[in-house]
């Protein structure tokens, strides 16, 4: 059953969140996949008028200025606020970009991609992640992501990028 929705920007973040979050959570978790900011928080608009299931949304600073993301955040707590009462949802903010979660742990990010990072590529990647990713992996797409932490996203590896800040800050949540 159902408990939450759960509002993202693209397909590989509904990938990372899958695979990060823990299973009990993702069991009663509904996934929306939009494409992009915008339609985003017009898909978690469309969910709160439609439904009494709580949702989540997250969305990418796309910036690490705290007054920027709290700007963005604001935003978007008036746009969902128009149609809900704001105990319905949660706004969640990757900063910069949800690919930051493959960027938590260095010996598990080498592994998952195959890479050596130095630490001008590791500090790069707190700014730049997607662009960072991009960068050291041949082929960056939803269905590569799957396939590698399908493949070599251990039990161990997922326990331990659990404790990134924005998975804690879902998991708290719940």
């Amino acid at each position: 059953m159902i408990e939450q929705y759960f509002v993202v920007e693209g397909e590989s973040d509904k990938i990372l969140l899958e695979k990060m979050l823990p299973p009990e959570f993702v069991s009663k978790t509904k996934f929306i996949v939009s494409e992009g900011y915008n339609t985003a928080i017009s898909k978690a608009r469309s969910i709160l008028v439609s439904s009494e299931i709580p949702v989540y949304i997250l969305v990418d600073a796309e910036t690490t200025d705290p007054n920027r993301i709290d700007e963005k955040k604001d935003y978007i707590n008036q746009m969902l606020s128009q149609v809900s009462v704001s105990n319905r949802f949660k706004i969640l903010m990757s900063v910069p970009e949800t690919e930051i979660l493959l960027f938590y742990d260095k010996a598990i990010f080498e592994t998952l991609f195959s890479v050596k990072m130095d630490d001008k590529q590791w500090e790069h990647a707190k700014y730049e992640p997607r662009k960072t990713l991009m960068e050291l992996t041949e082929k960056f797409d939803p269905d590569h992501m799957d396939q590698i932490l399908n493949h070599k996203l251990t039990a161990d590896m997922a326990k331990k990028l659990r404790e990134n800040e924005i998975i804690q800050h879902i998991i708290s949540k719940n």
